[in-house]
C-alpha cells in the first residue's frame, strides 16, 4: 500500500536558499543527509476567556501560526559548508592558489532565509516543511553520540559566561546553558582534551576485547579441527598398544599457548593501528 507521508528510509530533505527572504525557490536544491527533522507550522485554535456569555459562548478563532522546530544533521563534510552558511552567513573564501580555498564565517551579519522541503523518495511529492533564518539553534551531532549545541549569532539570549567557544553552551527550553558551569574557556579546552583522552582510551580497550574474542574463537576452531584426530589415535592406540594420542593432545596445547600468548600481546598494543595490523 502505497504512502501519502515520507518517514524512515523514505524521506528525502531538499534545501535551497532564497533570493529574498518568503520567496520560494523554483531550483538550486540541494539534497542533504539528516538524523531527525521537527520542523513545521501549525495554527492552534484560541478562545476568548469573556465571561457572562454561557458556557462556550463564543466561537474559537485561530491564533498566530507557530513555524518553528528542530532538525539534526550529521557532521558531513561535504555539507557542513551550507548549514553554516545558514547559520552564520556567507563566508569570506580566499583562494589559496593551489586548489584549495579558506572560508571564514563570521558571526553577527545578514543571515539568509534558508528553504526545506521533506519529499517522498518513492513519489515525485515534496511538502515546503520551513523557511525562515536560522537565528536560535543548529545541533550538529558527533559520530560518537554526542549532540553539541551552538548559539546563533541573532539570539535574544544572553550568555551566561563571556566565551568565544560555541559549543560550550546549549538551548535548553528557551534558556541558555553552560554545559562546563562557568569555568574559563582554557579551562574548557582542557577538559574536552581530557574527554578525548578518555574516549580514546575507551575506544582502544573496546577494540582490544573484540580482537581477544577474535584470538579465542580462531583457537577454538583450530583445536576443533583436530578432533578426527583424537579419535584416530584412540582407535590405534587400542588396536597397537602405541601413544600417540599423547602427541595430539601436545598438538593441542601448542594452540592453546599460542593463543594465551596472542592475548598478551594485544593488552600492548598502544594504537588502532597495531590493532587492525595484528595477526598470530
Amino acid at each position: 500500500m502505497g504512502k501519502t507521508r515520507a518517514y524512515g528510509a523514505d524521506c528525502v530533505l531538499l534545501a535551497a536558499f532564497e533570493a529574498s527572504y518568503g520567496t520560494l525557490p523554483m531550483d538550486g536544491y540541494t539534497r542533504l543527509s539528516f538524523k531527525e527533522c521537527s520542523l513545521g507550522a501549525e495554527r492552534p485554535l484560541g478562545y476568548d476567556p469573556l465571561l457572562g456569555q454561557g458556557r462556550d459562548a463564543q466561537d474559537p478563532f485561530y491564533e498566530a501560526i507557530k513555524d518553528e522546530g528542530d532538525i539534526g544533521v550529521p557532521l558531513d563534510i561535504r555539507a557542513l559548508g551550507f548549514w553554516l552558511k545558514g547559520l552564520f552567513g556567507a563566508p569570506a573564501t580566499a583562494d589559496n592558489g593551489d586548489g584549495t580555498f579558506d572560508h571564514v564565517f563570521t558571526s553577527g551579519g545578514t543571515l539568509p532565509s534558508l528553504a526545506l522541503e521533506i519529499g517522498h523518495a518513492q513519489l515525485p511529492l515534496h511538502r515546503p516543511d520551513h523557511r525562515r533564518e536560522l537565528i536560535m539553534a543548529a545541533k550538529i551531532s558527533f559520530p560518537h553520540g554526542n549532540d553539541w549545541g551552538v548559539i546563533g549569532p541573532e539570539s535574544d539570549h544572553d550568555l551566561p559566561v563571556n566565551s568565544t567557544l560555541g559549543h560550550r553552551f546549549q538551548l535548553v527550553y528557551g534558556e541558555i546553558i553552560d554545559r562546563y558551569d562557568g569555568v574559563t574557556d582554557d579551562e574548557v579546552r582542557e577538559i574536552d582534551a581530557a574527554r578525548v583522552v578518555e574516549r580514546q582510551a575507551g575506544e582502544l580497550q573496546t577494540a582490544r576485547t573484540a580482537l581477544v574474542r577474535r584470538v579465542k574463537s580462531e583457537a577454538a576452531q583450530r583445536i576443533a579441527t583436530l578432533d578426527w584426530k583424537v579419535e584416530r589415535a584412540r582407535e590405534r592406540d587400542a588396536l597397537n598398544g602405541t601413544t600417540t594420542l599423547q602427541e595430539v593432545y601436545a598438538e593441542r596445547e601448542v594452540i592453546r599457548l599460542a593463543s594465551n600468548q596472542a592475548e598478551a600481546a594485544i593488552a600492548k598494543l598502544a594504537t588502532q593501528e597495531e590493532i587492525l595490523a595484528f595477526s598470530w
